[in-house]
């Protein structure tokens, strides 16, 4: 069986709408766990107080805070903006962002990105990512 943090932690999981008003404590937890508590009862198969909710949601949220990248822990080396590519329905534009090779081990950082762009009102039709790796003359990877 389930146990009530486990559920909450799926459910949280598989809706980035909760991982963004809980990263940015924009929910009144008591009214969350109330609008969540069905979920919960049903995934784990017993009764669920609210105040047991409410009580994993605000410990998740403090753990939210700890793991998001802020702004601070992150540099764009180089964007390259090409606006005006298609005109049939509205602007298209391309955002291209590069960053330093060591931002690659930060957990979220694209989901962190997509979401202030969200914020802004900016549609992402695509994302795609790509890694260069410098490779000497026979084709082996390169130490850096």
């Amino acid at each position: 069986m389930l146990r009530i943090s486990e559920a909450i932690l799926e459910i949280v999981n598989g809706n980035a709408t909760l991982q963004f008003g809980l990263r940015y404590r924009l929910f009144n937890l008591s009214q969350l766990s109330a609008f969540l508590r069905p979920q919960i009862k049903a995934r784990t198969k017993k009764e669920v107080k609210i105040g047991a909710v409410t009580m994993h949601l605000s410990r998740m949220q403090r753990k939210f805070l700890k793991w998001m990248p802020t702004q601070e822990a992150y540099a764009i080396e180089n964007i390259t903006a090409h606006s005006n590519l298609c005109t049939i329905n509205g602007t298209i534009a391309l955002f291209c962002l590069k960053f330093y090779e060591k931002y690659t081990e930060i957990p979220g950082l694209i989901h962190f990105l997509v979401q202030h762009f969200m914020m802004q009102n900016i549609n992402i039709i695509e994302i795609s990512s790509s890694l260069s790796i410098p490779c000497s003359v026979d084709g082996r990877p390169r130490r850096i």
